[in-house]
């Protein structure tokens, strides 16, 4: 398991050492995240404000080891296929460290726009996501374009990755303001938070356990969690049932 778990590390090293420490650097924190969740129980928008850094550290583990993999199916277009292993690697650990910090401010890093330096954070991530998303759409692309011997699992990666954008564009959506944001807005000049998880009631209120999801109403984290997975999702689904065909 050792040897196998060094090989591993080898080879996703040698293909993109950024890439690489990020995966890391999610699996590593994880652990400590969960012990922060029992010593430090803050409470952010009504939940323990660790849960959010929990889920997107997990998530990111989960899309860059799918991303190592996915890229290996890319034909030429090698400088590119760095450059996405290179940004992707990046803006995971930016944007983790950056959900971290929040929590450990004892504030939300989400839709915060409280103070100028909330904004730009927020911002920030925005920016990063927004341009993760392009750069997978650009590899979808390429894989559409590109001839693959097996067309099935061909088109499980290319409609994979192509919903996974569209789960990441789902998040856009989020950062609308909401009628009442924009009520405050009008009668008091301020908008601290813009946006929103829930459709229909107020964020923070009763949800699913860990995931948060509104039970009272719409949520748009539930069609974004299931286009950022599609990736892991579809592929795997096309591989089990044409391999209980053959």
């Amino acid at each position: 398991m050792v040897a196998q778990t060094k090989s591993l590390l080898g080879s996703s090293w040698k293909f993109n050492k950024v890439l690489t420490v990020s995966t890391v650097f999610s699996i590593v924190l994880t652990p400590f995240v969960l012990l922060a969740m029992w010593l430090d129980p803050v409470t952010i928008t009504g939940v323990n404000g660790w849960i959010k850094p929990l889920k997107f550290l997990i998530s990111s583990a989960i899309y860059s080891g799918t991303l190592f993999w996915l890229l290996t199916y890319v034909q030429g277009w090698r400088r590119f296929v760095q450059l996405t292993a290179w940004f992707v690697g990046l803006a995971l650990m930016v944007e983790n460290s950056l959900i971290i910090m929040q929590v450990l401010r004892g504030t939300s890093s989400h839709f915060n726009v409280s103070t100028v330096f909330d904004g730009a954070v927020f911002s920030t991530m925005g920016t990063l996501i927004f341009t993760l998303a392009f750069l997978n759409l650009l590899v979808a692309i390429r894989l559409v374009l590109q001839k693959m011997e097996d067309r099935v699992f061909a088109w499980a990666l290319r409609l994979g990755l192509l919903t996974t954008v569209a789960g990441m564009l789902v998040a856009m959506l989020m950062t609308a303001p909401t009628s009442a944001q924009l009520d405050r807005v009008a009668k008091t000049g301020e908008m601290p938070v813009v946006g929103a998880h829930s459709v229909g009631v107020a964020d923070g209120g009763p949800g699913l356990p860990l995931v948060g999801w509104s039970t009272e109403g719409g949520d748009l984290r539930i069609p974004h969690f299931v286009g950022l997975h599609a990736m892991q999702i579809i592929p795997l689904a096309v591989w089990l049932l044409t391999r209980r065909r053959s």
